[in-house]
């Protein structure tokens, strides 16, 4: 299973959650946020680093339905599991 956020301009909220639930294993898919706070967190960065998360980077903009397409669509896995970026798990 791949636990995937999809996000846009939502960085900061994302980057707390993902520390703060100490979640591992998972890939966040930001939308060409127009903040790049995801991308610039040096905190972030080495969380990822050292627990198997995976950020990227869509080029444009895809809107919400387009961004889960696009992440559904290029994966291999049997089951994929989206928490949006405003939804928490508990």
């Amino acid at each position: 299973m791949k636990i995937i956020i999809p996000t846009y301009n939502r960085g900061k909220k994302v980057i707390d959650y993902v520390m703060k639930e100490q979640l591992t294993a998972l890939e966040i898919v930001d939308d060409a946020s127009t903040n790049f706070q995801i991308l610039n967190d040096k905190n972030l960065k080495l969380y990822c680093k050292k627990n198997n998360i995976k950020i990227t980077r869509n080029k444009k903009n895809l809107g919400l339905i387009g961004n889960h397409i696009s992440i559904a669509a290029n994966k291999t896995n049997d089951l994929l599991f989206f928490i949006n970026d405003d939804d928490y798990i508990s």
